[in-house]
């Protein structure tokens, strides 16, 4: 994972780093459940039963990306253009500019 440091032409500074694809996980072991005797006061628990083992990303995003952050806001380039590690701040400012805002969480 790269992470840089850059000033664009507007003197902001950003931090931009890589975001590698999902990793593919195997399918769990079991799908059936393991207790075979029922327990006494046995409670199950409330959350939801899912498997959370993969994270799932949105369209575009299958081959990772790069996030731009500065103190103000946050952007992402999907996929990676080649050598942006190596590129140099100008060309990191151009990727930048040419980043989509990323949405809040929250």
């Amino acid at each position: 994972m790269a992470l840089r440091e850059f000033r664009d032409e507007k003197g902001t500074e950003w931090l931009a780093w890589d975001v590698p694809p999902g990793r593919e996980y195997s399918q769990a072991r079991s799908r059936g459940e393991r207790r075979v005797s029922p327990t006494a006061g046995y409670r199950p628990e409330r959350r939801v039963l899912r498997d959370r083992r993969r994270m799932q990303t949105g369209p575009g995003l299958e081959q990772g990306w790069i996030c731009f952050q500065s103190p103000g806001e946050k952007r992402r380039l999907a996929p990676p253009p080649p050598g942006w590690q190596t590129a140099p701040d100008d060309a990191l400012a151009a990727f930048c500019n040419a980043a989509a805002p990323a949405r809040s969480r929250t």
